[in-house]
């Protein structure tokens, strides 16, 4: 019996956190659309962005994809996550390369985050996020390795740059 009431106990706490954990302000036509054009998605989370758009997480077979719709339910954009910048093409993966070696020479080694490929409506993308310690940004390329800087901030160091780490003795 007090099995029984732990276990239920368990399941309500487990099917709380699953319905806390959905957007609330997620509108039926969006969720809707999404069921219809990403069948067999699991591990779904909602969040909302600006002027209400949506925006899915979710798991297809084992990949990590994306899916923003507005709200009226149209997908925006969708995309999945590559596994590596080895899985770009030809012309994207140059045109990353050069990007690198501009800014590493100016801010050091920089570091790649998770590397998405984006479809719209007409053209494909891939969004590349790069930073080290002093420089944040965001660059998208084309198919024809054509990019463009989404976003760039420079880190602010907690020590002036002008400024010695290393104590100086009097």
């Amino acid at each position: 019996m007090k099995k029984n009431i732990i276990l239920s106990a368990a399941l309500f706490i487990l099917c709380l956190s699953n319905l806390s954990a959905q957007d609330a302000t997620v509108n039926a036509r969006v969720t809707k659309s999404f069921e219809e054009k990403f069948i067999g998605a699991s591990n779904i989370k909602w969040s909302t962005h600006e002027k209400g758009v949506a925006l899915a997480k979710f798991r297809m077979g084992d990949e990590t994809w994306l899916a923003y719709f507005n709200s009226e339910g149209s997908l925006i954009t969708s995309g999945r996550k590559i596994k590596s910048a080895d899985a770009l093409p030809l012309k994207v993966k140059a045109s990353l390369e050069a990007v690198e070696t501009r800014y590493e020479s100016k801010f050091g080694p920089l570091d790649q985050g998770g590397i998405y490929e984006m479809t719209g409506e007409y053209s494909t993308e891939y969004f590349v996020p790069l930073q080290n310690g002093q420089l944040a940004m965001m660059v998208s390329f084309t198919d024809d390795g054509g990019y463009a800087i989404r976003k760039k901030d420079k880190i602010a160091s907690p020590i002036g740059a002008d400024k010695s780490v290393i104590a100086k003795k009097n």
